[in-house]
């Protein structure tokens, strides 16, 4: 489906799944082409958070880039893509209290940049307004999940040690 987009501007010459994301080669820029299944009303909250994020100036959000048709995504079979360029990442290291303060004090940048956004109709942000006990149980859940996982690993680090301890 990459033919949504100018074949003069992107020339696949291989690709690499990581993830939800598809690492796309091309002529010495590489594209990431991120698959979204959500319904579509979440994933135009997505979209539009993202632009709205770029728009405001946020510097580490990457530039959508358009279709042939001027959209910022394309649909193909009950999922909705979109292409950027790819930047290379690492993991954060949570254990590393200079990395995990970067973090935090990224967060916060994003949420200050969020400002102004508005939710429209068509968009179905995840808010779970008069479902926050359902929520609650589900997180719950995923947290004694996480655990769990944690307990089965061979080489526990000090962040799993501390979120075992914690978590019972």
């Amino acid at each position: 489906k990459i033919d949504e987009y100018d074949k003069d501007d992107i020339k696949v010459y291989d690709y690499k799944k990581i993830k939800g994301v598809y690492k796309i080669f091309s002529d010495g820029i590489d594209y990431a082409l991120k698959v979204v299944s959500y319904k579509f009303g979440h994933f135009n909250f997505i979209i539009n958070a993202i632009l709205h994020l770029k728009k405001s100036g946020l510097k580490f959000i990457p530039e959508i880039i358009l279709t042939k048709d001027d959209k910022a995504y394309f649909e193909c079979n009950n999922e909705y893509y979109y292409i950027s360029k790819w930047i290379s990442s690492r993991s954060s290291n949570y254990n590393d209290e200079s990395e995990l303060l970067k973090v935090v004090q990224n967060v916060a940048i994003l949420h200050k940049f969020s400002e102004g956004f508005k939710v429209t109709k068509d968009m179905e942000p995840r808010i779970y307004w008069f479902n926050w006990l359902k929520n609650f149980y589900i997180r719950k859940n995923e947290i004694i999940n996480f655990r769990d996982r944690i307990m089965q690993k061979a080489n526990k680090d000090e962040f799993d040690l501390i979120y075992f301890n914690e978590v019972d």
